[in-house]
């Protein structure tokens, strides 16, 4: 259990950590968003500089970076929802938004 809950928690924070700003910025634009426009690496300038449905795509793949460990711990590792697993899953999305703010 204790094994599963680290490799959880470590997922989310490693899912969280994925700069999909730069990634998609780099395949379209082929520059670093962090060199264009306000020089942020995050979803409004990837829309004001690279382009409205990039920014938008970046905003999902935000956005579905931290639910996907979640729902991973939720459905593949702890399907009988207890109440320590519910903290469980709380914690690995806890974990994705730490590595969105510090990767």
């Amino acid at each position: 259990m204790v094994v599963k809950t680290v490799l959880m928690v470590l997922l989310g924070y490693l899912s969280g950590s994925v700069s999909y700003a730069i990634i998609i910025s780099r395949l379209v634009a082929g520059k670093d968003i962090r060199t264009l426009g306000n020089r942020n690496a995050g979803t409004m300038n990837v829309l004001r500089s690279v382009g409205k449905g990039w920014g938008v795509l970046v905003g999902v793949l935000d956005g579905v970076k931290s639910l996907a460990p979640m729902l991973v711990a939720r459905l593949l590792w702890f399907p009988d929802m207890s109440a320590s697993h519910f903290l469980i899953v709380v914690a690995v999305g806890i974990a994705a938004l730490l590595g969105h703010w510090k990767p």
